[in-house]
């Protein structure tokens, strides 16, 4: 298992992003399943860091990677509530495609196999898909 412990900066972002990468290409997923891991990371840690700013006591996000068979499991908590899971459930693409925020968790929902939220933390599963 790997895991960091990142305070709620924008620059943690991209240490999460290399970090899923690596696990995903280390665990044997091809290039289209490492980016939706990317992605699905990216856009979780970005919500985790917008929604805990680095002044709020204690803010960190939790990044943890693991192979479980032939799926690649990815973990984000944040030092706050996190997302809802029925925010997670309703997520959709913000009426004007233009806006530039309201769509991360509509994201992380059509690019993971699996999603779930539980105590505060996002897991996603990552599998290969047929193409």
């Amino acid at each position: 298992m790997r895991s960091l412990v990142l305070p709620s900066v924008p620059e943690s972002v991209s240490v999460a992003v290399e970090a899923a990468e690596q696990a995903a290409r280390e665990s044997g997923l091809g290039e289209e399943a490492v980016s939706r891991a990317s992605l699905v990371v990216a856009e979780a840690v970005a919500n985790a860091v917008e929604h805990v700013p680095p002044s709020s006591s204690g803010a960190e996000v939790v990044f943890e990677a693991w192979t479980d068979g032939d799926a690649l499991s990815l973990r984000v908590c944040d030092s706050g509530d996190g997302p809802s899971a029925q925010a997670l459930e309703t997520a959709a693409l913000p009426a004007d495609l233009l806006q530039t925020h309201g769509r991360g968790l509509y994201l992380i929902r059509v690019l993971s196999d699996h999603v779930w939220v539980e105590n505060g933390c996002l897991t996603i599963t990552i599998r290969e898909r047929p193409a």
